[in-house]
């Protein structure tokens, strides 16, 4: 009878270890992601780390997301997002706060920004909409949304589309060259 018990606590204790490693194995691939062209089309549960040529970002991060890669495309509401790339489009809500550097950023007409955003960029566009305090160090930024905070500019040039909303105060560079400003 003893044999029979040890033999079952040792299947059992098997079972239960090898099925804890697979879980944890599926969780960590999952929140550490690199390749050519990474597509992440369910929710991570937790702070992930997303590397690749191309990202797609078709789901939530349920923690901070640090996506870095040639070409990112944030096309679901996230939480905060940390992001580096050559060419950057955000397409959807980030909640809270966001930080981009790349070559090119494109804060998408369909974005909305919810808190503070970063922004470290050659060229800048932002069509959508930041609800806080936008701080750029840019060579060109083209503003055509609503900024309902404050923006910071760095940039030797910035130019503001007619149907551009800047609700705070705009501080930009003294030698830049500036384009659209209304009086």
């Amino acid at each position: 009878m003893k044999r029979y018990l040890k033999i079952l606590l040792i299947i059992m204790t098997c079972f239960i270890l090898g099925t804890g490693n697979v879980e944890a194995k599926s969780y960590i691939n999952d929140l550490f992601q690199a390749g050519d062209n990474i597509s992440v089309d369910k929710e991570l549960n937790g702070t992930a780390f997303i590397a690749g040529n191309k990202v797609e970002l078709n789901s939530k991060i349920d923690g901070i997301g640090f996506i870095a890669g040639n070409e990112l495309n944030i096309n679901y509401d996230q939480d905060y997002m940390f992001g580096a790339g050559a060419t950057i489009n955000i397409n959807n809500n980030i909640e809270k706060d966001v930080f981009l550097a790349g070559e090119k950023v494109n804060i998408k007409e369909t974005a909305n920004l919810n808190r503070d955003a970063y922004i470290f960029a050659n060229t800048v566009n932002i069509e959508g909409s930041i609800e806080r305090n936008v701080y750029v160090y840019s060579t060109t930024v083209n503003i055509k949304g609503t900024i309902k905070g404050n923006i910071v500019v760095s940039a030797m040039e910035v130019n503001i589309d007619e149907n551009a909303k800047i609700l705070g105060t705009l501080k930009y560079d003294e030698n830049a060259v500036i384009e659209g400003i209304r009086e």
